[in-house]
């Protein structure tokens, strides 16, 4: 049962912290569509991240 709850915490923080992260992803992604720059790398990012 042990296990369980391990993997529970490992699978809680992972969610968190890509909850967290994907707005960031976004919001360079936008910046970066303004600046002219190549976002290719972030759109994937975010494919990933959902």
């Amino acid at each position: 049962m042990l296990w369980l709850k391990t993997f529970h915490i490992l699978f809680m923080m992972s969610w968190m912290a890509g909850i967290f992260y994907l707005p960031r992803i976004f919001v360079h992604f936008v910046e970066g569509q303004k600046a002219g720059e190549d976002v290719a790398r972030l759109a994937i990012m975010a494919q990933k991240t959902l």
